[in-house]
């Protein structure tokens, strides 16, 4: 690991193009999430947010800021770490969501609306996870993204096993299992 973060600092200092530095800070601060190094990846947070407010508009700038935002979520389930990370990361998944749909990119949008889906997942607020993330893969569905479609399905048998209702939740995780094996 530890080699792995000195290439990432040496991409994220190194590189002149801005997309690559934060996407080598992304992946520093996953790594020390990944190592419970909680407060070297909140210093890390700063500098990447004033770096992704000027990315142009791309996919890739958008999934930047939704993997900023999943790194935010994670830092939230720490203890001690203030909560408001959790309104930021709803925030900025948010306007990822706008941005791919200026784009039309539905792609883009089915991650954005599959990880908005998982945050309320995660924040026990079932209603709006399961509507959101029924729309992800209604999306991921019908462009055919296999990648994202076995993730939502498994995502929406979990929020309804969450809400007691395993009936409709087996259909979903058996829907995840089928894809998964296309895969």
């Amino acid at each position: 690991i530890k080699v792995a973060f000195n290439y990432y600092q040496q991409a994220a200092a190194n590189s002149r193009n801005p997309l690559i530095q934060v996407e080598a800070q992304l992946n520093q601060v996953s790594l020390h999430i990944e190592q419970s190094d909680w407060q070297k990846a909140l210093n890390l947070l700063p500098k990447i947010q004033s770096q992704l407010d000027n990315l142009p508009l791309s996919r890739s700038s958008i999934y930047a800021s939704i993997n900023f935002a999943k790194s935010l979520s994670k830092l939230m389930q720490v203890p001690g770490v203030t909560t408001s990370l959790n309104v930021d990361a709803a925030k900025i998944i948010a306007r990822g969501l706008k941005q791919a749909e200026t784009l039309k990119d539905l792609r883009a949008q089915a991650y954005a609306l599959a990880q908005l889906g998982n945050l309320y997942e995660q924040t026990n607020q079932f209603n709006e996870a399961l509507k959101l993330s029924r729309q992800a893969l209604q999306i991921a569905q019908n462009i055919n993204a296999s990648d994202i479609t076995y993730q939502v399905a498994w995502q929406v048998g979990r929020i309804l096993k969450n809400q007691g209702n395993i009936k409709d939740a087996i259909p979903a995780y058996n829907s995840s299992i089928k894809v998964l094996g296309t895969l």
